[in-house]
């Protein structure tokens, strides 16, 4: 597609812009011009409203120098055009033209020949005139039929523009002729309708490729922002859910016994410790001191473990020989 279009626009470069060729009917005039019937062949809208008319008046006044209306004519050919006078009478036929001004109706006659933009000249008469103004016309080629009579100056093509020196010479043209249609390629013609179609289409193919993209991206956003909702929700769900206790009775901690070893250097101060008589009892604050319940009074004091093995030991040490 890329290598089609590259050739079409080539294609298209190569050809100049083309105006459609003019026929008769586009431009034959007849009406009035520098205030007399004239006719002719209107040509500002061709020639960038720069040269207006060239034809014949019916001038009374003007000495019957210029040509008569009636003689003027337009002929489409099968290559071209063809207009101008088609009077025998050269020395009394002059056919003029206006330039300079931007509509025929600003053409005046001032009683002579032109001397500025608008005022009466006579036609073109050299080659490079016909070939500029029949291009302009939409031809490749132009010639012009000319008369050396009549002295006023003539409008010309200067390679850019119509104008005139306004310095008086002998000469006019009589009869034009255009030729040569140009023919554009092919492709050329296609190519306006067909390029602004690809390119919208390839417009519109990259909107849709937005468009696409776009999409994918909301529904990513949106899948991740789901997926980090409930992952908070289920966290906070777990926060808040308390902790199962174990079934069946809960074991008490296992106390561990506390074993006591007395040194053997404490035994003896054990047995006296055992040995020794309980303090008295604390005094009373009512009569100095307390008496003990009958039943604590009469009962004797337990026996230490350490007294028994003492009173034993003493035993077997008195029953023992002496050496």
């Amino acid at each position: 597609m890329k290598t089609q279009m590259l050739r079409v626009l080539l294609a298209t470069s190569t050809i100049p812009c083309v105006t459609p060729a003019a026929q008769c009917s586009d431009i034959l005039y007849s009406g009035t011009v520098w205030g007399y019937a004239a006719s002719g062949v209107a040509l500002g809208a061709y020639t960038n409203n720069e040269l207006q008319f060239i034809g014949c008046i019916g001038c009374s006044n003007c000495h019957y120098l210029d040509c008569d209306p009636s003689t003027f004519s337009c002929t489409d050919t099968g290559t071209g055009i063809t207009f101008g006078s088609s009077s025998s009478d050269d020395s009394s036929n002059t056919m003029r033209s206006c330039h300079g001004v931007s509509s025929i109706n600003q053409c005046y006659y001032d009683g002579s020949c032109c001397s500025q933009g608008g005022g009466m000249c006579n036609a073109p008469d050299k080659q490079i005139d016909a070939t500029a103004l029949c291009q302009q016309l939409g031809y490749n080629d132009g010639s012009v039929t000319t008369v050396s009579e009549n002295g006023c100056p003539e409008s010309h093509w200067d390679g850019s523009t119509w104008t005139s020196d306004f310095v008086g010479s002998h000469g006019h043209g009589k009869m034009y002729t255009c030729v040569n249609v140009p023919t554009a390629a092919p492709t050329a013609t296609h190519a306006p309708s067909a390029m602004p179609a690809n390119k919208k289409k390839r417009k519109d193919d990259a909107t849709l490729v937005i468009v696409i993209i776009a999409c994918v991206a909301v529904l990513g956003l949106c899948i991740v922002g789901f997926c980090c909702e409930r992952r908070r929700r289920e966290g906070t769900k777990s926060n808040l859910e308390p902790l199962e206790e174990p079934e069946g009775p809960t074991p008490a901690p296992e106390e561990e016994a506390t074993v006591l070893s007395i040194a053997p250097e404490a035994e003896p101060q054990a047995e006296r410790e055992a040995e020794e008589p309980p303090p008295p009892p604390a005094k009373s604050w009512w009569f100095g001191r307390a008496e003990p319940e009958p039943e604590e009074a009469e009962r004797p004091p337990p026996l230490s473990p350490f007294s028994t093995l003492r009173a034993e030991r003493e035993k077997e040490l008195a029953f023992e020989p002496e050496a």
